[in-house]
């Protein structure tokens, strides 16, 4: 009841958007199901399956300038209703080509596509929203982005933490030459323990691609390999720890089908919000990937992971729903 009551302001708000003009509304849910065998030193075996529902309110101030109220709530199977909190979606977006730019609180969807190695998949699950900024340049052959995530504020109990970053693509031809990096950063509590202390972590990925929209029977052809990079520090504590290593990628498709693949071979990375699978010095994937429903509003996936590590092969089976409803 207490929640029902602190959230009232903010459907009053989205209420009163809706009864004006120049509003549009959408609805997004996101299913899941991730089972993970794995049996390895650096990955523990669990299984991740919930939902998450949103639904914004758009309000137009002009064509390039937009607000947006909205709710976010994850349910997670087998949990309580209090287990994750009622989140706030609330942003300013600015969309005039080649420029977007978003701040407030918004989805991460669509607009940060980096690696695993660097962004880890349970993000998508239990932190779908960014809370900072976006900005994006989109040219003919050049698109760059930066972008601020503040993930938790500094109090007695609770450290401040943020993740920032940056990624960017040139494209020519054929070939595409890629990058991502990002910077992870935890201060203190305040108080803060003695045994606490500052973190740095830094990872950045480095490639080359090359891609083929149409090679012979199948639909896309993509193949890019690089230079993966990381260093960590705990201030006062421990000197930069640093690694790098070698990663390739490639994906295929065919009408419903897909295969992906992606090889590492390094040193062990240290990546906080990173798949821990790359703190291995040897590690290979592939994904068999299946797009059961493919229509505008809908979209359903079903994938077989196979992990190649430490001389065995662990399993993982993911089932993905996401449907999209505006008005």
């Amino acid at each position: 009841m207490t929640k029902l009551f602190r959230s009232s302001p903010i459907l009053l708000i989205l209420t009163t958007f809706l009864l004006a003009g120049n509003v549009r509304w959408e609805a997004n849910y996101h299913g899941f199901l991730d089972n993970r065998e794995y049996y390895n030193s650096v990955q523990t075996p669990k299984t991740y399956i919930g939902s998450d529902f949103m639904t914004t309110a758009f309000f137009q101030i002009t064509p390039s300038h937009e607000i947006a109220f909205g709710l976010d709530y994850i349910y997670e199977l087998g949990g309580r209703f209090d287990d994750h909190p009622l989140k706030t979606v609330m942003n300013y977006r600015y969309n005039r080509e080649p420029f977007y730019f978003q701040v407030g609180v918004f989805p991460r969807r669509d607009l940060l596509h980096y690696p695993l190695a660097l962004l880890t998949d349970t993000l998508d699950y239990f932190r779908p929203n960014i809370e900072g900024f976006y900005v994006n340049y989109s040219g003919k052959r050049i698109s760059e982005n930066f972008w601020l995530d503040w993930m938790s504020c500094q109090s007695e109990h609770t450290r401040e933490i943020f993740m920032t970053g940056f990624s960017g693509n040139l494209t020519i031809g054929q070939f595409s030459l890629s990058h991502y990096t990002v910077v992870n950063h935890f201060a203190l509590s305040s108080p803060s323990p003695a045994d606490e202390h500052i973190r740095d972590n830094v990872a950045a990925l480095l490639k080359i691609g090359w891609q083929n929209g149409n090679a012979g029977f199948l639909d896309t052809l993509q193949i890019s390999s690089g230079v993966l990079m990381s260093a960590d520090r705990s201030r006062h504590v421990s000197d930069w720890y640093s690694a790098r290593g070698w990663y390739s990628e490639i994906m295929v498709s065919h009408g419903r089908f897909a295969f992906a693949g992606t090889f590492y071979l390094g040193e062990r990375q240290k990546i906080l919000f990173g798949d821990r699978f790359f703190g291995a010095k040897s590690y290979a994937r592939t994904d068999l990937i299946v797009h059961v429903i493919r229509i505008p509003t809908v979209q359903t996936d079903c994938s077989l992971g196979l992990h190649f590590i430490e001389g065995k092969i662990d399993f993982s089976q993911t089932l993905t729903v996401r449907a999209d409803f505006s008005r």
